[in-house]
């Protein structure tokens, strides 16, 4: 998974394109200074996601718009940036001529070419504190050489802010392995927030101190709350006996209570029915003597003989003529059968008084037994609810009160030793002195240093008996001798060959890596050296043995070669450069048409 640059185009709305279309195996743009050489690489440093929009240059002027296409899996894709503002950049799934809204891909540059170089997952060290995902600037830094930084003396992981970042992307692009299982040193911001915790912890453990007694033992506190603790519960069980025996003699109280009311109620229904019966067999006893008195005047008047008035003497017959014999027999018949009909209701009647005289009696003997039942259990209620703990004479208030003030202690010198722990673990987090990083490489990476060696020996350079890859400093040692002690030509070509070798390796064992390698003159300060002792096989042999090698060039990564010095007539045919003349009338004078 790595691209391939098939071809830059700078576009202008007056004035033909300048187009640069690469070999899909290796490039070489040949032409003197001044001809847009360093410009292109500037262009692809800036259409893969750099911010530096390339310098103004008066055959740029009218152009406004770069296009870049490049190949990924098979398929085109274009980038388009403004030459103008360079928050002006769009991603297409297509070729140059046949970009339009429908193939447009809302992505940014930096993290497509993340995905398209295998990165997407790896995460790499930016600090001794902070990590994060490989990104953009990772891959232009070790895949675009400039001019300058091919001579340079610095480092090549660029400056002490880049170095931990570039350091970590270039162990993952060589070794395919990443920072995820790195420890982390704490950040100044973490360190400070540690340092303000511990300060906290002090000042409250200070406090904590002040209110705890200078003579505590936990244990004998401990000891003391558990007796406390005894004594409550025993106090507890006890009022909690009283209180269960006051709620059962209540709910007995309820229950006579309620059986009183209920026979007394019963007893006043059967006294107020007992009283009515026996005002309903007066009234019929009144009946009968009515009766009789009645049957015995009738009996006497029948038999009487008529009287003289005692006024006038005179004696009449009229009541005789009024009330036959008859009529007093049709009476005293009627009296008898009246008399008769009422004894036999009394006598049903005194049967329900009887019963009802046996109801007043059970009722009020109920009524007596369960009054004196009450009695009883009120005075029960009466003896618990005036009962004392005697056996438990303990202040309940002063108890609790007690028990609070040691469950105080004890949690406060609990506090104490947690915050203890907590100091301890917070002072342990806080080193003196940050953990050095170091990365090393097996004996399975000696492959590259012999894969370097190679190159160097195709270029004329077969002196060299050894190349050691530095892989804490990014660099080569060439003999020993690290690549920077050397002058500015052979910097720049050990630094050619170490740029290829990582490029080919990475793709030969499937790592990270962009695909393709920007090289900008890294034979010119060969070439121009002035210093003999810089110059350990001839330039001419050197500039010869690069091309030729250059030209036969197979591996899997694109090469593409920016360079000033000249090529031998019988491998320029091989190589077929894009050739730029820096003469007006001559060939393509450079990058912009003049």
């Amino acid at each position: 998974m790595t691209i391939k640059l098939e071809k830059l185009v700078s576009a202008s709305k007056i004035k033909s394109d300048a187009t640069i279309i690469f070999d899909m195996n290796r490039t070489l743009i040949l032409g003197p200074s001044d001809t847009g050489k360093s410009y292109i690489r500037d262009c692809l440093w800036y259409l893969l996601g750099g911010k530096d929009i390339p310098k103004n240059i008066p055959e740029n002027a009218s152009y406004d718009t770069l296009f870049l296409q490049i190949n990924f899996n098979n398929k085109s894709y274009t980038i388009k940036k403004s030459l103008k503002n360079d928050s002006l950049t769009e991603l297409y799934q297509a070729n140059i001529s046949s970009i339009d809204e429908k193939n447009k891909i809302n992505q940014d540059i930096g993290s497509f070419l993340v995905e398209c170089s295998g990165a997407k997952d790896k995460i790499i060290l930016r600090s001794k504190s902070k990590n994060g995902p490989i990104n953009g600037s990772d891959l232009r830094h070790w895949f675009l050489l400039s001019q300058p930084g091919m001579i340079s003396e610095h480092p090549t992981y660029g400056t002490s802010t880049e170095r931990t970042q570039r350091k970590a992307s270039f162990y993952t692009f060589l070794t395919g392995l990443d920072d995820s299982d790195m420890v982390l040193d704490q950040s100044a911001k973490e360190k400070t927030k540690i340092k303000t915790s511990l300060d906290l912890i002090k000042k409250r453990l200070i406090t904590l101190k002040e209110n705890l007694p200078d003579d505590f033992n936990q244990e004998e506190v401990n000891n003391s709350l558990i007796k406390l603790d005894r004594t409550l519960d025993e106090l507890s069980n006890a009022r909690n006996a009283k209180t269960q025996e006051l709620k059962n003699i209540r709910i007995d109280l309820s229950k006579v209570i309620t059986l009183l009311n209920e026979n007394q109620s019963k007893l006043i229904y059967a006294e107020a029915m007992l009283s009515r019966l026996k005002l309903l067999n007066q009234k019929y006893e009144n009946d009968l003597d009515r009766l009789n008195t009645i049957d015995s005047s009738l009996a006497i008047f029948n038999n009487l003989e008529p009287q003289a008035c005692v006024l006038c003497g005179s004696i009449s017959n009229k009541y005789n003529e009024q009330l036959s014999e008859l009529d007093i027999i049709k009476q005293r018949n009627a009296i008898a059968v009246e008399s008769k009909k009422i004894k036999l209701l009394k006598q049903g009647l005194l049967d329900s008084i009887k019963i009802e005289e046996e109801i007043v009696e059970y009722h009020t003997m109920q009524v007596k037994e369960l009054d004196e039942r009450l009695i009883f259990i009120r005075k029960q209620e009466e003896d618990v609810l005036s009962s004392k703990d005697d056996e438990i004479s303990f202040d309940i208030k002063e108890l609790a009160l007690k028990r609070t003030e040691y469950s105080l202690l004890l949690n406060t010198n609990s506090e104490i030793q947690k915050l203890v722990k907590e100091h301890d673990n917070f002072n342990s987090l806080i080193k003196a002195k940050s953990s050095p990083i170091t990365r090393e490489l097996g004996v399975e990476f000696e492959n590259i240093n012999i894969l370097i060696r190679s190159i160097l020996h195709s270029w004329g350079f077969e002196y060299i008996e050894s190349i050691q890859l530095d892989i804490m400093e990014c660099d080569i040692r060439i003999d020993g001798r690290a690549r920077l002690s050397y002058g500015a030509g052979l910097r720049s070509i050990f630094l050619a060959a170490l740029a290829i070798g990582f490029l080919s390796y990475s793709i030969d064992n499937s790592h990270p890596n962009l695909g393709c390698l920007i090289i900008d003159s890294p034979l010119k300060a060969y070439g121009e050296a002035k210093n003999s002792s810089d110059v350990t096989v001839p330039v001419t042999t050197v500039r010869n043995s690069f091309y030729e090698w250059l030209s036969n060039w197979k591996g899997n990564g694109q090469l593409i070669v920016l360079e000033n010095e000249p090529v031998n007539e019988n491998i320029y045919a091989q190589l077929k450069p894009i050739q730029f003349t820096g003469t007006l009338g001559l060939g393509r004078y450079g990058f912009y048409p003049k």
